[in-house]
């Protein structure tokens, strides 16, 4: 993704969930800050145990948050 909107945020409320805390939002907040920095970010469903290494392999899996990109 390019841009954070304000759209993806308000879709993503919630404080997480009973396996997790946090939820979408805290972690779109994460992706931001890290792009911030220029590093890139990628979200996933990390239950799948393979869904990492597919990540780190650059397989098109999750929602890739690109490094130094700033909000529009």
């Amino acid at each position: 993704m390019r841009e954070i909107t304000p759209e993806l945020r308000a879709a993503c409320t919630g404080a997480g969930s009973k396996l997790g805390t946090g939820g979408m939002e805290t972690k779109l907040r994460a992706a931001e800050i890290a792009r911030e920095g220029g590093i890139s970010t990628v979200i996933i469903n990390g239950t799948p145990p393979d869904n990492l290494y597919l990540a780190l392999e650059g397989a098109d899996i999750g929602t890739i948050f690109e490094g130094g990109m700033g909000d529009a």
